[in-house]
């Protein structure tokens, strides 16, 4: 793997995170990829995503909501019997 060399893109998109949350540049990058490779280490199942998710938005899920829903509603959007 070579040296790293941020693209136009890149410095793009790390300058309006940096912007976003007003911090500097490096900080912001380093957080992001510190983040990222925590994500690598500690794989999440999909409901343990979507349980973070709306805690990060401060989203408080229904009672019930991670049930399954009933087989007909997916021959419904089927449009089947």
């Amino acid at each position: 793997m070579g040296a790293f060399k941020p693209t136009a893109e890149i410095e793009e998109l790390a300058l309006r995170l940096a912007e976003v949350q007003g911090r500097d540049v490096n900080e912001v990058v380093a957080d992001a990829l510190r983040a990222a490779l925590e994500r690598r280490r500690r794989p999440e199942t999909p409901s343990q995503t979507a349980a973070r998710i709306l805690n990060e938005r401060g989203i408080t899920p229904r009672p019930g909501a991670n049930e399954p829903l009933p087989r007909d509603v997916y021959h419904e959007l089927e449009g089947g019997p």
